[in-house]
């Protein structure tokens, strides 16, 4: 949505009358300038459209909505639009505890939201050491309304973090 800006011609006074303060009537230059204030900001703010959100109604709107964008959460947070049109989502779930050669649940995701990618890391609390959940050791699945990550070998005791994006 385009910012809309003042359109008509500047205004040239027609009957000056010197006997009226300035301060009790509006003048040319006055609407010349209130033109040019308004158009100036409208100028500078740009076209709403061309931002990265799903709100381009109002300005405060868009920039919460952008702002949005950056923030990782274990709420579910909406984040703009998928290739399809509709909305992408973004949680981050997380599960502590000893991951061996088996399969866990690292949180929930209900079952009519289609998960649409997924990274993952592994945190080992025993040697401070990160992992990225990456095949053919681990593999990131969306069950029966769970988000499980299966482990193809010992991984110890630590913390899975998983960042899943994800329409409804």
């Amino acid at each position: 949505m385009a910012v809309q800006t003042i359109t008509y011609d500047n205004k040239v006074a027609l009957n000056v009358n010197p006997d009226i303060a300035d301060v009790n009537k509006v003048t040319d230059n006055d609407m010349n300038e209130i033109k040019s204030v308004v158009n100036n900001n409208a100028n500078n703010i740009g076209d709403l459209s061309n931002l990265t959100t799903t709100t381009t109604t109002n300005l405060v709107g868009a920039i919460n909505s952008t702002n949005l964008m950056n923030i990782f959460s274990t709420t579910e947070q909406l984040i703009g639009k998928w290739i399809d049109g509709s909305d992408l989502y973004r949680i981050v779930l997380t599960s502590t505890g000893t991951f061996s050669n088996s399969n866990y649940n690292i949180g929930a995701l209900n079952d009519n939201y289609k998960m649409r990618f997924c990274f993952g890391t592994f945190y080992n609390s025993s040697n401070n050491n990160e992992y990225t959940l990456s095949n053919p050791t681990t593999e990131i699945r969306h069950i029966s309304g769970n988000m499980n990550v299966k482990f193809d070998v010992s991984w110890g005791s630590g913390t899975v973090t998983l960042i899943v994006y994800y329409t409804k």
